[in-house]
């Protein structure tokens, strides 16, 4: 999985060590233009672990919002 730039807990604690104006950046290079927070990566993590992706093989999904695509 190649998840974009995800406002985590331990992304928010440090903010302040992140140029200003990075967040906002990330959204607006987006399809989907919000921010990513972690349950946006859960139900991809849910399908990988379970038996639905029992034939999935060498495959990166990236879960960025459509920054790849935008």
């Amino acid at each position: 999985m190649a998840p974009g730039f995800t406002l985590s807990e331990g992304v928010l604690d440090h903010a302040e060590s992140f140029p200003r104006g990075l967040a906002d950046a990330n959204v607006a290079s987006r399809c989907l233009p919000r921010k990513q927070t972690p349950d946006d990566l859960t139900g991809v993590m849910g399908f990988l672990l379970s038996a639905d992706s029992g034939f999935v093989t060498d495959q990166t999904l990236v879960v960025d919002g459509g920054s790849v695509l935008h």
